[in-house]
């Protein structure tokens, strides 16, 4: 008898391979649980037939609903506020709609999609069933300055106040949560791997080599936060006549970095 129903809406689904995916698949592999994944991330699905942990859904994809987008101060933000309310209760009806016949015992909601957390509380409230919000990333911070930081920035307090609890990667996410929201998070450090262990110890014999470049190594996906941070590191290091490396690991392809 299967002792708990959760579903999960997540940019990123276990097994694919980017870090929110194994975490969320190392918590749930040995769970005696029904679990439903939804996502309108297309490349997720993509690994779902190496292993199945639950049933996956693919979500049509949003954008933002924004009209006369030449309207400036209060009146445009406002515009701006009620033109994603829009997509986020479209996103919260299709995952209902998958849920029909069905009541999770919880909703998992986590960052990296600027409807998900709204729209996972929506759908909890509307079960009447508990709302879990899973951060792996800073939930506002993580978007450009602008109005979407603005908005998710207003919205963070309302599924912040809903949620049974709030999951943090890390202590320093947990404060910085805490002080905008009053809750304070659970924190769960995502797996390490042994393996980083030895690559380090590698990297420190490397090091030693006299006249080596400096290495510098990103892990993780390349977001809209760090496009900019990490172009110019990339300029810098091709201006550097050999004295730096740059690099990168992460599932998106070269195509999509460059």
């Amino acid at each position: 008898m299967v002792s708990l129903k959760i579903a999960v809406v997540s940019t990123a689904l276990p097994p694919a391979p980017s870090g929110q995916a194994i975490v969320l698949g190392r918590l749930l592999r040995e769970r005696d649980a029904r679990c439903w994944f939804f996502s309108d991330n297309p490349d997720t699905f993509v690994h779902n037939s190496q292993e199945s942990l639950g049933e996956y859904r693919l979500l049509r994809p949003l954008l933002f609903g924004l009209s006369m987008r030449d309207l400036r101060g209060p009146l445009g933000e406002l515009n701006a506020h009620l033109g994603m309310m829009r997509p986020i209760r479209i996103r919260a009806a299709q995952i209902l709609e998958q849920l029909a016949t069905e009541r999770p015992d919880v909703v998992i909601g986590c960052s990296g999609n600027p409807f998900d957390l709204p729209a996972s509380a929506l759908v909890a409230k509307h079960l009447g069933t508990r709302f879990i919000a899973y951060l792996f990333d800073d939930p506002v911070y993580q978007w450009p300055r602008g109005l979407v930081r603005k908005i998710v920035r207003r919205l963070e307090s309302r599924w912040a106040s809903q949620a049974e609890c709030v999951i943090c990667p890390n202590t320093a996410l947990a404060d910085v949560i805490e002080q905008r929201t009053g809750r304070a998070p659970i924190v769960i450090s995502n797996p390490r791997d042994d393996a980083i262990e030895a690559a380090a110890a590698d990297d420190a014999d490397f090091a030693n080599i006299p006249g080596r470049p400096v290495r510098i190594l990103y892990s993780g996906a390349v977001s809209e936060s760090q496009r900019d941070a990490l172009a110019n590191l990339a300029n810098v290091v091709g201006r550097a006549n050999g004295k730096f490396e740059l690099h990168i690991f992460t599932q998106q392809p070269h195509e999509r970095l460059a």
